[in-house]
């Protein structure tokens, strides 16, 4: 496990991919795959556009 500190948020990388950002009180996934699902969700029913015909 790999982690760099600020001065009160921690980043931490795991197996598989996984980041997350620690500071006291919360916690946030920062994987490429959260991120993603983070940017779909809220682009919500527009993101079909993306895949559709220009």
């Amino acid at each position: 496990m790999n982690s760099m500190e600020g001065s009160r948020t921690r980043i931490t990388g795991a197996a598989g991919g996984r980041v997350t950002a620690d500071v006291p009180g919360h916690r946030r996934g920062l994987s490429a795959d959260t991120l993603a699902d983070r940017a779909l969700n809220r682009l919500g029913a527009r993101a079909e556009t993306l895949w559709g015909p220009p």
